[in-house]
């Protein structure tokens, strides 16, 4: 039972819809993605953008060797195989070169236990 005292004219709206402030939202996000549209037809319209785009449809793409090294364990791992066990191989010398790596003095006495 609503009370006498509480003007309805001065209440909060539970629901945003036929608000003023729901039109402002509709308006808001509409800007948001026209600005985010008009930037990404800019960018697209610059010769970097162009350049990339030529070389990535030419497979001429240069990726940083990281990114290379993910994409051909991606593939082995897809196709299986003789490539895995290479590839594996290959992990294995590296992990074992790191290992022999002498290690630094001040590394040593940080990691090590003292005797008691």
């Amino acid at each position: 039972m609503p009370d006498w005292r509480i003007n309805e004219k001065y209440r909060k709206p539970r629901r945003t819809k036929g608000t003023p402030f729901h039109k402002l939202r509709n308006y808001y996000a509409l800007g948001v993605i026209g600005v985010a549209a008009a930037f990404w037809g800019l960018y697209e319209l610059t010769p970097g953008a162009k350049k990339m785009r030529q070389m990535m449809n030419d497979k001429t793409f240069d990726y940083p060797d990281g990114f290379q090294m993910k994409i051909k364990h991606i593939q082995m791992g897809v196709q299986g195989g003789a490539g895995m066990e290479e590839f594996l191989a290959k992990a294995r010398e590296r992990e074992a070169q790191k290992q022999a790596k002498e290690k630094s003095w001040f590394f040593k006495l940080i990691t090590s236990e003292p005797d008691l």
